[in-house]
């Protein structure tokens, strides 16, 4: 079996094996003490540099989790203007036909208000299911 030790080896080819350990052991034990130290750096920079990766990570997820609450505001608000753009636009369409019809002031009173109150009960729908959606959203995130 072969010895590896270093008390055992013969550093100067003279056969002499204790006074190759007085003159090499000291230094090689300097080299060893060397090596150690840089691996102990090397390993607190790498817990420092972790530690900061995971305050990143923490960070990123704060950022990102923001992003997805303002990306999904601007989709209700899209979503809002859509349904009163919509709102407005069949209105006036309707109202441009009843005038074009001869009908007394009341008649068109009676019509425009009626329309207007259902485009105007469509838009308070189109709010309450948004306000609806925006909950279950939040109570996702």
């Amino acid at each position: 079996m072969t010895d590896f030790s270093l008390a055992n080896h013969d550093y100067g080819g003279t056969g002499e094996t204790s006074d190759a350990n007085e003159r090499y052991l000291p230094e090689l034990l300097k080299i060893q003490d060397y090596r150690i130290e840089s691996l102990n750096r090397l390993v607190e920079s790498l817990s420092t540099n972790i530690g900061d990766l995971i305050k990143e990570q923490a960070n990123l997820r704060s950022l990102l989790d923001d992003f997805k609450r303002d990306v999904s505001a601007d989709k209700v608000r899209a979503i809002e203007v859509i349904g009163v753009f919509t709102a407005v636009f069949g209105f006036t369409a309707l109202e441009i036909k009843i005038f074009s019809l001869a009908m007394t002031w009341q008649q068109m009173f009676a019509a425009s208000f009626t329309i207007f109150a259902g485009f105007t009960f469509f838009v308070w729908a189109i709010f309450l299911i948004v306000e609806r959606w925006i909950d279950k959203r939040e109570s996702r995130l």
